[in-house]
């Protein structure tokens, strides 16, 4: 028998807290990493984020969309977790989500965050399926960033990000061949979202390899360590439109 579950497979979900040393910014060789326990939390939430730009841009984390479920808009389902965080670390299983319509998204992320209002900090990183932004149905590497009183800033479209990235590495909004349903082969992508010891930047990793980091300067509160990360799934989905999953796999 079928049957239908809406979730997202992600496993080696680590955080390192703030009195941990961070790697550099090439890889993540020798982190002291403590799992993530007690404190995590699943939800089915509207997500935090702004209306503007929604259909291209991913949500990045001012207020809450005040929508969600039968009212649509951005919705996240998964784990979350606070306290004092230098960095998380998560595997997750990339899987095509099935028609994402123009004006829609649905995506898996890592994220951390910090702040309030316009000093809001946030970085996400994961994948994506965003016809509006991409102007195709596949399954991308993303990611999505937020200063103080900045806008959202999305792959490299915003020159605070310094790509580290080698010829032959992971590139952000390098297409993914997501995971076929039944198969023992599965499709993987691994985040790391960390925060150097000593000079304080942020910088992202993906599959154990260096994306690239963040000048110091552009975060503030974030400087200071993240309050939060979440691990998930989002999907957005206009009011009077016909819902987006999050994801779809079938057993």
């Amino acid at each position: 028998m079928k049957k239908h579950f809406f979730f997202l497979l992600f496993i080696c979900i680590t955080c390192i807290t703030s009195n941990v040393e961070a790697s550099g910014i090439s890889n993540t060789n020798g982190v002291e990493q403590k799992t993530i326990s007690t404190d995590l939390k699943y939800s089915m939430i509207p997500a935090q984020g702004e209306t503007d730009g929604a259909l291209c841009n991913f949500q990045s984390g001012k207020e809450s969309l005040g929508k969600g479920w039968k009212g649509h808009g951005a919705e996240f389902a998964g784990i979350k977790s606070s306290g004092s965080i230098t960095g998380v670390h998560a595997k997750l299983a990339v899987f095509a989500p099935g028609t994402v319509e123009y004006g829609q998204y649905s995506a898996a992320y890592v994220s951390v965050e910090s702040g309030e209002g316009g000093s809001r900090n946030q970085i996400k990183a994961g994948w994506v399926v965003n016809p509006c932004y991409f102007n195709d149905n596949e399954v991308h590497f993303f990611l999505s960033f937020l200063g103080d009183d900045e806008g959202n800033c999305w792959d490299t479209s915003c020159d605070d990000f310094i790509a580290t990235w080698g010829t032959n590495d992971l590139k952000l909004g390098d297409i993914l061949t997501p995971s076929k349903v039944g198969h023992a082969d599965q499709t993987f992508l691994e985040i790391f979202i960390g925060q150097d010891d000593k000079v304080k930047m942020w910088f992202l990793n993906a599959n154990g390899r260096g994306v690239g980091y963040w000048k110091g300067e552009y975060f503030s509160t974030l400087l200071k360590g993240a309050t939060t990360t979440r691990i998930g799934g989002e999907a957005y989905t206009p009011q009077g439109g016909i819902r987006v999953h999050l994801w779809e796999v079938v057993l």
